[in-house]
């Protein structure tokens, strides 16, 4: 499939999915952030540099307010194009290891999957796909520079540092991207030839870290004086099996969405219930490093994303939705190639397509229908 008709293909298809949402009102942290925003007006230079892991959102809505003011209109777009980019990305990037067929599938689902609508549809969600635009530009170019040998490739390697420092300008939690190349070096059985160049990556991880200790003692001060919150330790073996098997949860059946996903008390048959299907993910990662080492790239990839918001100091949701943004990519990749795999074998393409097209009808609906709810504060 050329790449141009791919690239026009999922213009109209996001554009399709949250053309809805365009007109939709500020909401929740946009007033905030945005509206009753001071230093939109008349911002100082270290507004920018006072929280640098905030430096690329606060530079394009300062961007957007002077030229195009308070209209909730261009500051969406603005998530669209960083959502678009991305989409773009993933679809080269899973051609590289798979073939460019069943990237489309995957690069298709991600576009539109109603699990993403907090992350798009809310303006303040915008640091999940800017972050992990320039995240997947790191990867992407990490990935081509180690495949192609002539030199003027290879300078994509100083490229992928550098988009992994705008990745960081955008968000702490691109923090973890070394260990997604750590990994991705293990699944190709290349860490013994390439740990070297994995150094850069995470001397910029641990810069990142002391920057980030800062960064949670501010946000627990504000938690504590402007929400009043007391201080929480979640238990890890309780916290991380919720939370991942909620993820896992609305990825595959996206009908609970919501903006704070606060009701998570379960009983202890629900939770002993959970605790067995986060194992047997655990074991289906185990199990796919001695079988398939694409699969468990991917798999452990959807855990890694998740990590900085598994902390278990209460400075983060248990589960949000925007947390899995990039995440959902591994869960979406190891399905799609679940199910090719298993049409192969029956040898029933047409089956595999007509479910791919019933996937992407009712994940399209579902997210028209969600981003009717972040309309304005009342739907909200």
């Amino acid at each position: 499939m050329k790449f141009k008709k791919v690239v026009f293909f999922f213009v109209f298809l996001i554009l399709l999915a949250y053309a809805n949402s365009l007109g939709n009102d500020f909401v929740s942290d946009d007033l905030t952030g945005i509206v009753y925003n001071q230093n939109l007006i008349k911002p100082d230079f270290a507004y920018f540099f006072k929280r640098p892991f905030h430096f690329v959102g606060r530079l394009v809505n300062f961007v957007i307010y002077k030229t195009a003011g308070l209209k909730p209109f261009a500051y969406r777009l603005s998530n669209l194009f960083f959502h678009l980019g991305a989409v773009w990305l993933i679809y080269a990037l899973v051609s590289l290891t798979m073939n460019s067929k069943l990237a489309f599938f995957v690069a298709a689902i991600f576009a539109i999957h109603p699990i993403q609508t907090e992350s798009i549809t809310w303006i303040s969600g915008a640091s999940y796909p800017q972050y992990s635009f320039f995240l997947l530009l790191s990867i992407f170019t990490y990935i081509l520079a180690a495949k192609k040998k002539n030199s003027h490739l290879t300078k994509l390697y100083f490229v992928s540092i550098l988009a992994f420092i705008f990745s960081l300008l955008s968000s702490e939690k691109a923090i973890v991207l070394p260990l997604i190349i750590l990994f991705y070096e293990i699944s190709q059985k290349k860490l013994n030839k390439n740990w070297k160049k994995l150094i850069p990556f995470f001397f910029l991880t641990f810069a990142s870290a002391i920057l980030l200790l800062k960064e949670a003692v501010w946000r627990t001060g504000v938690l504590e004086q402007t929400h009043y919150q007391e201080k929480v330790f979640y238990n890890p073996l309780i916290q991380i099996p919720i939370a991942i098997t909620s993820y896992l949860e609305l990825i595959f059946w996206p009908k609970n969405l919501t903006l704070y996903h606060s009701e998570m008390f379960f009983s202890q048959t629900e939770y002993l219930f959970r605790l067995g299907i986060f194992v047997l993910f655990l074991a289906a990662i185990a199990f796919s490093f001695k079988k398939n080492r694409f699969l468990f790239f991917w798999l452990v990839f959807f855990f890694i994303t998740l990590l900085p918001t598994l902390t278990p100091f209460g400075i983060s949701w248990i589960v949000a939705e925007r947390y899995t943004y990039l995440g959902s990519l591994g869960i979406i990749i190891s399905a799609v190639w679940l199910v090719s795999k298993i049409g192969r074998k029956i040898k029933k393409e047409k089956i595999f397509l007509g479910l791919f097209a019933v996937i992407i009808i009712a994940l399209l609906g579902r997210t028209i229908q969600r981003n009717a709810d972040w309309k304005n504060q009342d739907t909200l």
